[in-house]
């Protein structure tokens, strides 16, 4: 019910274009955005969720925080796309295609979805803007077939196979051709699904480190979980991962090949390494680009960090010293040799 709650309210913001926040957030505040105002009309309104919401939620869990409201509106962005695409029916369309420079004069592109729906009708859906590092023919269609994979959009579908951008050259299309190409490869699709996976886990790490009240004893042990996820992953991801990357494949019409044959590297001039195509994507893909993350997570996170951080929360003082622990702080003195003697400890 307190989910539902910040949800609906954002689900009405967003289908009328309004801003969540104001210009002071804090609760004595006569500034506050839409989000706060609408959402304790709605406590106001309906008793039984005012009764686990805003200051009836747990202080660590009012679900109000800007983080939190950018959730709610990505996670609905994300429903929506997949309405779009539901309504595709996976039949043909059209892009169009626009770019233009924003305020701080960074060049960006919109990409819409120009379809007939299910109803026969003529529709445009809006799908995402992304900032581009120039505005030329081939980077603007590099970042559309780019977009369209994330967006799992199959290129195939293209009416015409090739977007003509104003002022493009056959040396852009041609590009484009070969890009196009490349991307619709089993191993592209692989690497793809790979790290969205590896810096899926990374990222959820990276958004819980860089909280400013964050408890310290919290993210070390969630920083443990995270590398203990990637361990599991190298011992045991790798089917599903294979499993994923080939049901994709089979979707979108991408070729799938043998993965018990020989891999001839891309200029090995038709010469096998003796190694066959599943060993390669395994051995010299999978297992190397999360070896790269853990061993980044240690070289950034050692032991002794770990030890440091971990007894430095144990003083925490915070309810009472509830992150006290005996051994923590033990390991954190014997850190410091020169400043406590056998005595002191």
């Amino acid at each position: 019910m307190h989910l539902e709650a910040s949800i609906d309210v954002s689900r009405l913001l967003l289908q009328y274009g309004l801003p969540f926040r104001g210009h002071d957030e804090s609760e004595s505040s006569i500034n506050q955005g839409f989000f706060l105002g609408f959402l304790r009309w709605h406590r106001d309104r309906h008793l039984d969720v005012g009764k686990v919401i805003l200051k009836n939620a747990p202080q660590n869990d009012t679900l109000t925080c800007p983080m939190i409201q950018k959730d709610n509106a990505n996670a609905c962005a994300k429903e929506t796309l997949k309405a779009i695409i539901g309504d595709l029916n996976e039949d043909y369309f059209g892009i169009l295609v626009d770019e233009s420079k924003n305020i701080s004069h960074k060049e960006q592109m919109t990409l819409v979805l120009r379809f007939v729906n299910k109803n026969g009708e003529v529709v445009e859906r809006f799908i995402d803007l992304v900032h581009v590092s120039d505005t030329s023919a081939c980077s603007l269609k590099k970042a559309m077939y780019s977009l369209l994979f994330v967006h799992s959009l199959s290129p195939s579908k293209i009416r015409g196979q090739v977007i003509e951008l104003e002022g493009s050259t056959s040396s852009d299309r041609n590009q484009a051709k070969y890009l196009l190409t490349k991307i619709k490869t089993f191993k592209f699709i692989f690497v793809l699904h790979l790290m969205l996976k590896v810096l899926a886990m990374s990222n959820e790490l990276s958004k819980i480190l860089q909280k400013k009240d964050q408890d310290i004893v919290n993210t070390v042990e969630f920083l443990n979980i995270t590398k203990k996820r990637l361990q599991d992953m190298r011992e045991n991801g790798w089917e599903s991962l294979l499993d994923d990357v080939s049901s994709f494949c089979d979707v979108h019409d991408i070729l799938i090949p043998k993965l018990d044959e020989s891999y001839f590297p891309g200029k090995s001039n038709g010469k096998s390494l003796g190694v066959g195509y599943a060993h390669h994507l395994r051995v010299e893909v999978f297992f190397v680009v999360i070896d790269v993350q853990l061993q980044e997570l240690n070289d950034h996170f050692d032991v002794v960090s770990s030890d440091l951080l971990l007894g430095m929360g144990s003083l925490n003082s915070v309810n009472s010293f509830s992150n006290f622990d005996k051994g923590k702080i033990m390991t954190l003195v014997k850190c410091y040799p020169s400043e406590f003697d056998d005595g002191k400890i």
